[in-house]
């Protein structure tokens, strides 16, 4: 189960769910690619470097850092799952190119030694990591003096407000749906996060506005598209159980829409000192 009090339970199930991975994940017109594209844009990449992207799933930030890196430079692609790096592997050669490595590594304790990388992509998976501090620590130590890191998640209240009402729904099924994105949801506190693990500089870029939708049918069935990645299972009574269960809260909800429906990407740069 994706338990976050269990850390290493969560970790396990989050690398079984996304070994089986679909082959139709992270394809170029997808919102994975889209979010990549913006995070590399971002990032101060220079010729030559030599890159980490954790969290790389199919690879879209490292194929697309790799193109700006020339035939000097190198991208390190790092995943917990060997399924979706194989997926990564398709995609890497496609573009022929031989300047990425692949590397099968748990984000928090990166295999690679202190002071080797000049920057550090991670493109909307930053959330899934339930050591986040222990990883930013770990990050920092893996950059070079100087070095860079850039990662994305989402900020706002939509997400948070959606999953939880669902999680509620779902408990009574001795069904867990974990919340991910509340550490990260506003600017202030990505820039807590980063300053605590001793990152300097700190910029965060606010992106487009991805609202959610506002009816109650149609939210759920939003929400509801996280079963499978979460390995939810309800029979067919349970199932309909919890969707009228997320609709009643949902029309309940007291707080004006404009409130809560607001999520926006975040893009957040940060430098270790030299």
């Amino acid at each position: 189960m994706f338990d976050l009090t269990q850390p290493e339970q969560f970790k396990r199930a989050t690398q079984s769910s996304f070994d089986n991975t679909s082959p139709a994940y992270g394809t170029n017109d997808d919102f994975h690619w889209q979010f990549a594209a913006r995070l590399v844009d971002y990032a101060p990449i220079i010729p030559g470097q030599h890159l980490l992207d954790i969290g790389t799933g199919t690879a879209p930030a490292a194929r697309l850092a790799a193109h700006k890196l020339g035939t000097d430079g190198h991208v390190f692609a790092a995943d917990l799952s060997l399924g979706i790096l194989r997926l990564a592997s398709h995609s890497i050669h496609t573009d022929d190119t031989n300047t990425i490595s692949l590397l099968c590594a748990d984000a928090e304790y990166l295999p690679v030694a202190a002071s080797s990388v000049d920057g550090i992509l991670c493109s909307s998976a930053i959330v899934w990591l339930p050591n986040y501090v222990e990883a930013l620590h770990d990050w920092h130590r893996a950059l070079r003096p100087h070095g860079w890191l850039i990662f994305s998640c989402f900020g706002g209240l939509a997400r948070q407000t959606v999953i939880t009402l669902l999680s509620k729904s779902l408990k009574p099924y001795g069904q867990i749906l974990p919340e991910l994105n509340a550490p990260f949801n506003t600017p202030e506190k990505c820039q807590t996060l980063l300053a605590t693990a001793g990152y300097l500089d700190i910029r965060v870029t606010i992106g487009p506005d991805t609202p959610l939708p506002t009816n109650a049918e149609a939210s759920f069935a939003w929400a509801w598209a996280a079963h499978t990645r979460f390995g939810i299972q309800l029979s067919d009574t349970d199932y309909d159980r919890v969707r009228h269960a997320y609709i009643d809260a949902f029309r309940q909800l007291v707080v004006e829409q404009e409130q809560w429906n607001h999520d926006y990407e975040q893009f957040i740069l940060a430098y270790k000192s030299g």
